[in-house]
C-alpha cells in the first residue's frame, strides 16, 4: 500500500475518532446537565412544599387554639400538601405530616384557650407541634441537597 494512503487514512481514522468523542462527550455532559436539573426542580418543589405546609399548619394552630371549629374545609389545604408530599417525599416526612395533622384535629376539637393557658401548654413540652416535622424535613433536604453536590 502507498504510504499516502496510508497516512490518509489514519488521518481519516483519527478525525472520525476524535469527532465522535467529542460528541460523545458532548451528549454525556448535556444528559448530565438535564439530570442536575431535574433534580434542582424537585428539591426546589420540596422545599415550597414543606415551607408552605408549616406556614399553614402554623396558621391552623393558630386558629385551633383561639376557636373550636367542625368545619373540615379548615383543614383541606394542609391534606392537600400532605397529599403532595407523598408524591416525592420520603416516608419519614409524611409521617411526620400527617402526625402534625392528628396533632391538629386534636387542638380543634379541644375548648378553647385563654393566653395563660397557652404559656401552660408552652410549658408543659408541647411548644413546637411542628418540631418532628420540621426535623424530618431538613433531613431530607439535607441529604438531597448532598446528592446534588456529588
Amino acid at each position: 500500500m502507498d504510504v499516502a494512503i496510508v497516512s490518509a487514512l489514519s488521518g481519516l481514522a483519527g478525525a472520525a475518532i476524535g469527532g465522535a468523542t467529542s460528541a460523545f462527550s458532548s451528549v454525556l455532559s448535556e444528559a448530565t446537565k438535564n439530570r442536575r436539573r431535574t433534580a434542582e426542580g424537585w428539591f426546589n418543589r420540596r422545599v415550597r412544599v414543606y415551607d408552605d405546609f408549616i406556614k399553614e399548619a402554623a396558621d391552623h394552630y393558630v386558629d385551633a387554639l383561639t376557636r373550636e371549629s367542625d368545619d373540615p374545609k379548615a383543614l383541606v389545604s394542609l391534606y392537600a400538601l400532605v397529599a403532595i408530599m407523598r408524591l416525592g417525599s420520603p416516608r419519614e416526612v409524611v409521617t411526620a405530616a400527617e402526625a402534625v395533622m392528628v396533632d391538629l384535629r386534636k387542638v380543634y376539637e379541644a375548648p378553647n384557650r385563654t393566653l395563660s393557658q397557652i404559656n401552660m401548654y408552652s410549658e408543659g413540652g408541647d411548644a413546637d407541634p411542628l418540631l418532628e416535622f420540621s426535623e424530618a424535613a431538613r433531613k431530607d433536604l439535607e441529604s438531597s441537597r448532598a446528592r446534588l453536590l456529588r
